[in-house]
């Protein structure tokens, strides 16, 4: 299965000393196998840190499994594991199938 969650960040207040990036946490609920990409690179411990910029974000999640259902979850966190809440979504959801 293949997900691709447009995330966007509001821009970060100037006197932020990050600059324009937030680095949290994602949280993942899911018993299949699964790989996280941000923004076109594969996040290696999505579990550890993610990185956001300000504006918009691509996330993809490929979950592997069968033709079974299947739950997957996933929630943003700061790094003191608080939620992002001044993120927005748009979620699309596609099955993909070998060639």
């Amino acid at each position: 299965m293949f997900l691709s969650c447009f995330v966007h960040l509001p821009a970060l207040s100037e006197d932020s000393r990050t600059g324009n990036v937030r680095t949290g946490r994602l949280r993942v609920q899911s018993d299949n196998a699964f790989v996280i990409y941000m923004n076109g690179e594969q996040v290696a411990a999505p579990e550890k840190e993610i990185r956001l910029s300000s504006g918009i974000n691509r996330l993809i999640a490929i979950v592997q499994g069968g033709r079974e259902d299947f739950a997957f979850g996933m929630v943003f966190l700061n790094s003191d594991g608080t939620y992002m809440n001044d993120l927005e979504y748009r979620l699309t959801m596609d099955e993909v199938e070998p060639k």
